[in-house]
């Protein structure tokens, strides 16, 4: 095969823009899931092979198991119509904000993040979460 429809997609591109892009040059040659439930199931799939890479404890394993979960997750964004590297952006800036206030909450009574438990943390960013949406 000479010519792939895939050939003129930069090896250059960020990681989630070359993927969203492969996986729309490919459906338009016809290779696509139909639904979108099939994406979710194909992404199901993939955790579970997450999930066995990380009990055979074998690091290239998870990563490329990490690989399939994140392109399959670029795939339901393009299906849903959405732009994989706005919803990342649009994620890690909501992530920095909460996190910005569990730290305040923390210097403001003296603590260290680090000291408190595991459902401590759980109970703060769920009111943190609540809070910021009411706002």
């Amino acid at each position: 095969m000479d010519t792939s429809a895939l050939d003129d997609i930069p090896l250059a591109l960020p990681a989630l823009t070359r993927a969203q892009k492969l996986q729309s040059h490919a459906a338009n040659e016809g290779f696509d899931w139909r639904h979108v439930n099939s994406v979710f199931d194909k992404l199901n799939e993939e955790i579970l092979e997450l999930k066995q890479a990380i009990s055979n404890n074998n690091k290239h394993e998870i990563e490329d198991e990490m690989g399939d979960c994140l392109f399959t997750l670029v795939n339901l964004a393009r299906h849903l119509d959405v732009d994989a590297d706005s919803c990342l952006r649009l994620g890690a800036s909501k992530f920095e904000r909460r996190f910005r206030l569990v730290e305040m909450h923390h210097q403001q009574n003296n603590q260290k993040i680090s000291d408190s438990s595991d459902e401590e943390l759980e109970a703060l960013w769920q009111q943190i979460k609540t809070e910021v949406v009411k706002k």
